[in-house]
């Protein structure tokens, strides 16, 4: 991955909403993502916060200094897919954290922090998500996303009920099996947004059977 070409991909997005609430946004921890041997992406919506107009913030930083880790819902359950998948081998599933011990909040808050979280407004945040405005900032942002991505270098993309917002800007991605596509080195799961009633336990799992049969075809059959 490139730390340089990510800052700069995220300079030149600021630059386009010069008078705007700009929320940046990428690896939870720089560090922990360059040390992780399977980094792990998720691509969201937006975020918001009851910030003022031009106020700018950094999320990673949120999460990282302020919150030291998952907190709500959705931060949470990105924690627990991102432990599984840090684990996902060729064999038995990896259990589920809540379920292997007392250290498990320690676990999944490890595996947070050394996740990447992108979103795609980063402009104008809102706490409710309409397709067709996301389909604008798509349509006017896509390149700089595509840019951001690939400056991370991630080896799972975990779409958050975004793929079919922007899929239209990977037009090369290969269908790999249910669910899953290919870009190069990178798998990308076109999955439920994290915030979804479903039991945590379904989704845990669904995540992890869906990419276990990508990665580790074998094992299915």
């Amino acid at each position: 991955m490139s730390p340089r070409q990510h800052e700069e991909v995220l300079d030149d997005w600021q630059a386009r909403y010069p008078d705007a609430t700009f929320i940046s946004d990428g690896p939870i921890d720089l560090d922990r993502w360059c040390a992780i041997s399977r980094r792990v992406l998720f691509l969201a919506k937006e975020a918001y916060g009851d910030f003022g107009p031009g106020q700018s913030w950094d999320l990673p930083e949120l999460v990282r200094e302020e919150w030291q880790g998952p907190k709500h819902k959705f931060w949470w359950t990105l924690g627990y897919w991102a432990y599984g998948i840090h684990r996902l081998a060729d064999g038995p599933m990896p259990p589920s954290p809540w379920t292997v011990g007392q250290k498990w909040e320690q676990d999944v808050t490890e595996s947070l922090l050394s996740s990447a979280v992108v979103n795609i407004k980063k402009a104008h945040g809102r706490s409710r998500s309409s397709d067709d405005d996301l389909r604008q900032y798509v349509r006017q942002d896509g390149d700089l996303l595509k840019q951001q991505v690939q400056s991370l270098s991630p080896q799972v993309m975990v779409c958050c009920n975004t793929w079919h917002l922007v899929g239209d800007i990977w037009p090369n991605a290969g269908r790999v099996s249910e669910q899953v596509l290919r870009m190069d080195d990178m798998l990308v799961l076109d999955f439920w947004h994290p915030a979804n009633y479903y039991p945590s336990v379904l989704c845990y799992y669904g995540v992890l059977a869906l990419l276990q049969r990508a990665l580790y075809p074998a094992a299915w059959r």
